[in-house]
């Protein structure tokens, strides 16, 4: 039953997105160029969300394995933690689309509807991730199998291979920047350090 409601729910927010960028015209690339943006990432373009039909049911995974070891303060610290890293990223992300790329969920120095329905996810997510390995009995080959889902989650998300393909409308090219090697190093060295730690 948490399997299938943490399915569920994920895959609504997901759809949700779906809609809320097609009423802003930002889901598909002829809508994203009618809408006047020569250069820009519709929504069926994100990588992230694509990886998320695979991240959902992982989530249902961790939920329906592990939740009944959680306390009500880990979750609520979880929460916390997840909120405080979207104000993060969703700063970089309203500010890389300010000065940059616009895409789906964020453009113009605000965020979109999507982008707020993403942000839920992504705190949910990220809140998911945290109880699963510092707040469940889990097991090393356990840890690793989804250590692994969300490394390359993390590769694929920061939209690496879309820039390497390098569409004339996609002129962001992430495998180049910094910042984008800075999360994917963080992301795995946390990952490998947790799995190697249990």
């Amino acid at each position: 039953m948490k399997f299938s409601v943490t399915v569920v729910v994920g895959l609504c927010l997901i759809a949700a997105q779906v809609v809320a960028a097609y009423a802003d015209s930002f889901l598909t690339l002829a809508q994203m160029k009618a809408k006047g943006f020569a250069k820009g990432l519709p929504l069926l373009y994100h990588a992230g969300i694509w990886g998320d039909l695979i991240i959902t049911p992982v989530l249902a995974y961790i939920v329906a394995t592990h939740a009944n070891e959680w306390q009500r303060s880990d979750i609520v610290l979880a929460n916390i933690i997840g909120i405080m890293a979207i104000i993060g990223f969703g700063f970089l992300w309203v500010f890389g689309a300010k000065h940059g790329l616009p895409e789906a969920h964020t453009y113009g120095g605000k965020m979109t509807v999507a982008g707020f329905i993403h942000a839920i996810y992504f705190v949910e997510a990220i809140a998911g991730i945290i109880l699963f390995f510092f707040y469940s009995k889990i097991t090393r080959p356990e840890a690793s199998v989804i250590a692994a889902i969300l490394g390359f989650h993390v590769l694929y998300g920061t939209h690496i291979f879309l820039g390497l393909y390098a569409p004339e409308w996609f002129t962001n090219r992430p495998q180049k920047d910094p910042v984008t090697w800075v999360v994917i190093g963080a992301s795995w060295t946390a990952l490998v350090w947790r799995c190697l730690t249990i």
